[in-house]
């Protein structure tokens, strides 16, 4: 079996990867903010001891948590938040690899984990691979705005709050643009999918030329970057993408 993790930023249209994977490959995705629900819930295992954090004061009417009286009292006390995650954080990967070894008992193929503090928390600890999903910061921002009637200057704050493009290519295996054009995104993860994972990516630099990046290292920072990007991960990609007069230089 093998297990793909799948982190980005707020925006970035990391559920739309996830139900590809799902459709197409019969993928088993689990999301960590879902396992939240379900290991904050009556008699589960983070239920008492979040009570017993935040007192009877969380608890609503039909015997759950109230999720957002707990969201305000963190932010008014942030010291709450350390040992709330202390809690929540263990349990919810403890559900995510009892799930991940019942797929496998179960012959399952592909399994797909995704969570906001994918890297922070060390999810890829029990992935095979993990990919980045990157969209330009101005779509985020109007996915923000349009989805969650976010302000501009609030997307942006969350946006800022979150950790930089350079940290997740650095600690990813694979990158996918998903900037609006789908067919790219999934043309991206089917190649993924199919070929495996490159820690070698690509970008322009102020004055036009071209990066290429190992694992956020910088291999190339010249006239030739895309040459040696095609040479190093798939010629034919580049090919189709630049054309083949550049390739051929």
């Amino acid at each position: 079996m093998k297990t793909i993790g799948i982190t980005g930023g707020v925006g970035a249209g990391k559920s739309t990867v996830l139900a590809y994977l799902e459709e197409k490959y019969n993928a088993f995705v689990i999301q960590a903010d879902e396992v939240v629900h379900i290991v904050m819930a009556p008699g589960q295992e983070c239920y008492q001891p979040v009570i017993n954090l935040f007192g009877n004061d969380v608890i609503k009417n039909d015997k759950t948590i109230d999720r957002k009286r707990v969201s305000d009292v963190v932010f008014e006390q942030p010291d709450f938040l350390s040992r709330l995650n202390g809690i929540i954080h263990p349990a919810v990967k403890r559900y995510i690899l009892k799930s991940l070894e019942k797929q496998k008992e179960e012959g399952r193929k592909l399994c797909v984990v995704e969570a906001a503090l994918f890297l922070e928390e060390h999810y890829q600890e029990f992935c095979d691979e993990v990919w980045y999903i990157h969209t330009d910061e101005e779509i985020r921002i109007q996915r923000l705005m349009k989805n969650r009637g976010y302000t501009r200057e609030k997307s942006l704050g969350i946006i800022g709050n979150q950790a930089r493009e350079d940290y997740f290519r650095a600690h990813t295996d694979f990158v996918v643009e998903n900037n609006g054009n789908v067919e790219k995104t999934w043309k991206q993860i089917d190649e993924g999918h199919t070929n495996g994972y490159t820690h070698f990516y690509m970008q322009k630099a102020d004055g036009g030329h071209i990066q290429v990046f190992d694992h956020g290292r910088i291999v190339e920072n010249g006239r030739y970057g895309r040459v040696i990007y095609a040479l190093i991960t798939n010629l034919e990609t580049v090919r189709e993408n630049y054309g083949n007069s550049e390739c051929n230089n």
